[in-house]
C-alpha cells in the first residue's frame, strides 16, 4: 500500500459530499472521501476516474 498525502477528507458522499470531493480534487488539492455505503464511495471512485 502506498501512502499519499491529503489536503482534506470528507465524511459522508451523499449529493454534497460527492460533489464537495470531487471539487476539491479537481481544484488540485488531494481529498478523501468515507461513507458507510460501500456503493456510495464505489459510485465516487468511479466519477474521479473519469
Amino acid at each position: 500500500m502506498t501512502k499519499q498525502k491529503l489536503d482534506i477528507g470528507i465524511v459522508g458522499l451523499g449529493v454534497m459530499g460527492r460533489n464537495l470531493v470531487l471539487n476539491i480534487a479537481d481544484h488540485g488539492f488531494g481529498a478523501a472521501g468515507y461513507d458507510r455505503d460501500k456503493s456510495k464511495v464505489d459510485m465516487l471512485r468511479e466519477e474521479a476516474e473519469d
